[in-house]
């Protein structure tokens, strides 16, 4: 019986529906499509701050991340370096936005690099967190299902026996 309880409840929790509001998991080949963004950001702070160009930073992490966010920088370094506008060149992307002062003004772009890439872990912290609330509470009916049987077969039922034996013997 209690086996069966655990089967349902294994069965329940693989087959629960799952919304567009559940967290994609990453997948396996994650660390061949490149950085995550705050460590780019990370990295763009770290080689801004050494001296490094923009378009030069750019390039140089952008080889160093891969693909994704390090190919999306080394597209960005190129055109630049070719003439295109600040638009063009990064074409809506978040690094662009983060970076666009330093470009047109002159201005420290670290204090935005480290902004976004702040953002970017609460974010991530909060999603886990969320993903965390949930699997408590779609846990509780399973592990409900298979230690209340168990705690009456192992506590009571003996409990009872005893009481019984006493009482008729």
């Amino acid at each position: 019986m209690g086996v069966v309880i655990g089967l349902v409840g294994a069965a329940w929790i693989l087959h629960a529906p799952r919304g567009p509001e559940r967290p994609a998991r990453p997948r396996r080949g994650a660390a061949r499509t490149g950085l995550d963004l705050a460590l780019v950001c990370d990295l763009l702070c770290v080689a801004l701050t050494a001296g490094a160009s923009l378009p030069r930073a750019c390039e140089t992490v952008g080889r160093a991340a891969g693909a994704g966010h390090g190919a999306t920088l080394a597209r960005a370094a190129r055109a630049l370096k070719l003439g295109a506008s600040w638009e063009e060149a990064w074409q809506g992307h978040p690094l662009g936005a983060a970076l666009a002062p330093a470009w047109s003004d002159g201005a420290d772009p670290t204090p935005l690099l480290a902004q976004l890439a702040r953002s970017v872990r609460a974010g991530r912290s909060a999603t886990a967190k969320t993903a965390a609330a949930k699997l408590s509470v779609r846990l509780v009916l399973p592990v409900g299902l298979c230690l209340l049987p168990a705690f009456i077969l192992a506590g009571v039922v003996p409990l009872l026996v005893s009481g019984s034996i006493r009482v008729l013997g």
